[in-house]
């Protein structure tokens, strides 16, 4: 149960208990029933006898009352921020927190690398195949951050070789791709070389996995030569050389991507993997998602925020004046909403409302390193507070890692690769846990179109030349 706890409260998100029953359109006996339950969270209000109660559980129960009251209307909802459409074992979000398999998400971009969150998130589909398999967590129910420490090379081969010459000779055709293209083309030409990639059986799906997201390493790394180094470790190297005090706010990016419950992309990861396709076909959807403006494609439209308010190198030592820095973000923000643009990085997430914890946790690792100069620092406070105050929204991981990457100094486009690699992990663990589940995803659509009128042929269709225009 979560424990009531007294003290302020954010106005709007507690109830008295008129407020709270009149938007249930309940009792107030109803309404103290709901919460001796535990489905409504209540806290005392200070200064007096009376309870407050929490206003993200009532509209929860409202939703599913209504929804157990109108079940066609539920299911038309479902695709759109409603009730969950299936059980997973992987991800839950609640109350500012992200449990991946029961630990925290914030707590493992702290301690772990992206190959021991892999070994955690993938356990189930590792002890379905053999119990205390490799890769698999031990004992995760005393300590599971503790269990998956050196566990997650065990799911990996220990030399990751440079891309193969045919594979390059193709990528140079390319030019100048965005890095989803370069992934998407790598584990195409991965899949046409590993034909054990159809062996259904988890056990040989899960280390189908591990090579997916190797592949993806190697291609967003460009490495000339093998190495056994972890991957925020290769990654560093590559973007930001002799620059070591940066792994930690790489492996944070990478950990705090890993998964984030049914979003798009692992949604669309799923399908592919019911329809029984290969890890390699999962991870080419994964990322056709991710691309997207309304997903990943933030990151990339964030990169160009930071690039368009000139923030400083991190190198740089001697700041422009508070005062002036301030002035010229929110003049350059303000300018964006004239033209009828946005400020990209900052809205108020359904699963997040109170802000986004990951950004929270990926800003306090990257303020940790030293390094990064006060030039730097003073231009990303202000677009953190004046984007926040002009929109009136909070910032979210995209802004994070677009500021990540500009302390990498690396080139456009890696923002999205840190969520794309990371974010790998979590579409395996879904294309893993849907070969677990071994059905199809099949849901119906309900048709609202002209109703039907006879043969085809007693019908008048368009002449299809007066269409091309």
């Amino acid at each position: 149960m979560r424990a009531a706890t007294s003290g302020g409260a954010v106005a709007g998100e507690w109830l008295t208990s008129d407020e709270a029953a009149r938007l249930l359109g309940v009792r107030r006996s109803t309404l103290y029933a709901y919460v001796s339950r535990e489905l409504i969270e209540s806290r005392p209000q200070h200064g007096t006898r009376r309870r407050l109660y929490s206003r993200r559980d009532l509209q929860r129960l409202r939703r599913r009352s209504r929804s157990a009251r109108n079940p066609s209307q539920a299911a038309r909802s479902a695709l759109d921020w409603g009730a969950p459409v299936l059980d997973s074992e992987l991800t839950a979000i609640d109350d500012g927190e992200i449990w991946v398999r029961g630990v925290s998400l914030l707590g493992l971009a702290r301690e772990r690398t992206l190959e021991e969150v892999a070994a955690h998130l993938w356990q189930a589909a590792a002890e379905a195949a053999e119990p205390g398999a490799p890769g698999a967590v031990r004992d995760a129910s005393t300590s599971p951050t503790a269990a998956a420490a050196g566990c997650g090379t065990d799911l990996f081969d220990r030399s990751l070789d440079p891309l193969p010459p045919q594979w390059r000779r193709v990528l140079e055709t390319l030019e100048e791709p965005h890095p989803g293209v370069l992934l998407q083309t790598v584990a195409a030409l991965a899949a046409a070389e590993d034909l054990a990639a159809a062996d259904r059986r988890v056990e040989r799906m899960t280390r189908c996995a591990a090579r997916v997201v190797q592949v993806l390493s190697r291609a967003a790394s460009g490495i000339t030569r093998p190495t056994s180094m972890p991957f925020d470790r290769v990654l560093q190297r590559a973007w930001a050389p002799g620059r070591r005090e940066l792994r930690p706010a790489i492996r944070a990016a990478l950990v705090l991507c890993a998964d984030h419950e049914l979003n798009v992309s692992s949604f669309v990861v799923r399908c592919v993997a019911s329809a029984g396709s290969s890890p390699y076909d999962g991870a080419v959807a994964g990322i056709s998602a991710l691309r997207g403006s309304r997903h990943g494609g933030l990151s990339d439209r964030c990169e160009a925020l930071l690039a368009e308010i000139a923030v400083p190198s991190p190198r740089q030592r001697v700041p422009a004046g508070e005062g002036a820095v301030r002035d010229q973000v929110r003049r350059a923000l303000a300018a964006r909403l004239q033209r009828g643009e946005t400020v990209p990085g900052f809205f108020a997430h359904p699963l997040h409302p109170s802000g986004d914890p990951r950004f929270v946790a990926l800003v306090e690792v990257l303020r940790s390193t030293s390094g990064i100069g006060p030039a730097f620092w003073r231009s990303i406070d202000a677009l953190v507070e004046e984007g926040a105050d002009l929109m009136g929204e909070p910032p979210t991981i995209d802004l994070g890692l677009a500021i990540v990457a500009r302390a990498l100094e690396a080139r456009p486009g890696t923002a999205w690769t840190l969520f794309a690699l990371g974010r790998s992990i979590g579409w395996m663990a879904h294309f893993l846990e849907e070969v677990r589940r071994d059905r199809l995803i099949r849901p119906r659509a309900r048709y609202v179109g002209p109703p039907p009128s006879g043969p085809a042929g007693s019908v008048d269709l368009p002449d299809a030349s007066s269409t091309r225009r």
